[in-house]
């Protein structure tokens, strides 16, 4: 399997995918699903190398929680959303201009309700928020962004001290959005100037401050700390490349990683991991080299697999860097330099 989507080991959990195959490992037994896909398509997904060209490998997979116990999992592939219910699987949603969203980028609240925004490339149309809340059987558009003003959704996540979710956009000046609205989106709040320090991908939430790392190939990247009284951006760090991904270590610290893709400023052509023991000080524990294949065949990058972040046991996965491309290894057994 090319991807660990989610990994939990203290309540035996893990989904995997390759290209249209996924796996859900819980309680101990496999259950193998096969999402229906054109002839065409089935022989391109023999080859990695097609796999990678036309994103046949990229999906979705979410548990869902109710009460502390997996009600369900969603699966998200080729614009459709599929609910296995540890019984059967269906379809229940096509979305119109969603191939899949980032990895990580799929959230639940405690109440239940589960969001995620669209992650298309059509800047003349509406970019929605979609939201369920009957555990994923249903799906509605909650928000949506008006046309023209940003191209697609990075992320929606929830912050424990607000109470509030956050919805980052980009991905040029002027469409760079991070909004805060309230689960309902009866209230929805612009946090600053669209310009490119506030295009991100992941947020770290604390009582008084938040951090991101830019997500821009227009200009330097840094991982930038906000703080919540002043509403001020500060430079924590200067970074490699654009911030894809981030995820907790537990009670270890914090890491994100940084993409290869084309770009205005010089790059090494290395994606890396960086390492925060506090979320202000940060440094590189790593690195993978964009492998030969052009960007068409997806840009480097390195993802972590969701699961508890009060554990650091999951998986780091590989995107178009050399000798790693597609593969899946447990955090610990990673040379870091940590």
């Amino acid at each position: 399997m090319e991807i660990v989507h989610f990994y939990d080991s203290e309540i035996n959990l893990k989904i995997e995918s390759k290209a249209n195959i996924f796996k859900v490992m819980f309680d101990d037994q496999i259950h193998r699903f096969s999402l229906e896909i054109s002839f065409v398509k089935q022989i391109l997904c023999q080859l990695r190398i097609f796999r990678r060209l036309f994103r046949l490998d990229k999906s979705n997979a979410f548990p869902i929680f109710k009460n502390g116990q997996l009600k369900s999992v969603i699966f998200i592939y080729q614009f459709k959303i599929y609910l296995w219910d540890l019984g059967s699987i269906k379809q229940v949603y096509e979305l119109e201009d969603c191939r899949n969203v980032m990895h990580g980028a799929i959230t639940q609240i405690d109440s239940g309700e589960i969001y995620f925004g669209e992650y298309g490339s059509k800047r003349d149309r509406t970019v929605p928020v979609f939201c369920s809340s009957d555990y994923g059987l249903t799906w509605f558009k909650i928000y949506e962004f008006p046309a023209g003003t940003t191209k697609h959704i990075h992320n929606v996540q929830w912050d424990p001290y607000e109470k509030k979710l956050w919805i980052c956009a980009g991905d040029k000046d002027g469409e760079c959005h991070i909004l805060k609205a309230d689960k309902r989106f009866d209230k929805v709040e612009s946090v600053g100037d669209l310009s490119q320090k506030w295009r991100t991908c992941y947020f770290f939430f604390e009582p008084s401050f938040v951090v991101w790392g830019m997500d821009s190939p227009l200009e330097p990247c840094f991982i930038l700390k906000y703080d919540r009284d002043s509403e001020q951006l500060k430079e924590l760090c200067k970074v490699s490349g654009p911030v894809w991904y981030a995820r907790r270590l537990a009670n270890r610290g914090y890491v994100v990683s940084t993409s290869v893709e084309p770009s205005l400023y010089p790059q090494d052509k290395r994606a890396r991991i960086y390492f925060s023991h506090d979320l202000h000080h940060w440094v590189e524990v790593f690195s993978a080299k964009k492998d030969i294949w052009p960007y068409t065949f997806k840009f480097g990058s390195i993802f972590f697999s969701a699961g508890n972040e009060l554990s650091s046991d999951f998986y780091v996965g590989f995107d178009s860097v050399k000798n790693l491309d597609g593969k899946m290894i447990p955090f610990n057994e990673l040379d870091l330099k940590i």
